[in-house]
């Protein structure tokens, strides 16, 4: 079995795979989940506004359009500020291949500026 990204998590936050499989694959996944509450602490201590907007917007329509919003509107959070534009030029670039349901999966806790 191969998991990618947020997949290969799943795959391993599963203990009752290891009896059925006889390999697995992680591709670009983290060991495990635990960097997310470190993650939405980040987020909630440095908030950015727009993405509770880009958040608000693609629960209420997700689709392709959306979803790319809500990705550039977070990138604050993914590059260092010297490298910003051209995170954001990446990721414009980039086919998201997940559905574009994942924006309902999204929760912003505050919209207020840091």
């Amino acid at each position: 079995m191969a998991g990618h990204s947020t997949g290969g998590m799943f795959m391993l936050s599963v203990p009752e795979l290891e009896g059925l499989l006889t390999g697995m694959v992680l591709l670009s996944s983290a060991p495990h989940a635990g960097w997310r509450a470190d993650f939405a602490r980040y987020a909630e201590t440095h908030p950015l506004p727009d993405v509770t907007t880009a958040a608000e917007r693609c629960a209420r329509q997700p689709d392709d359009h959306h979803l790319r919003a809500l990705t550039l509107a977070a990138a604050p959070w993914n590059f260092r500020p010297s490298a910003l534009a051209d995170g954001r030029a990446l990721l414009a670039r980039s086919r998201d291949r997940r559905r574009a349901t994942d924006c309902g999966s999204v929760r912003v806790r505050s919209s207020a500026p840091p």
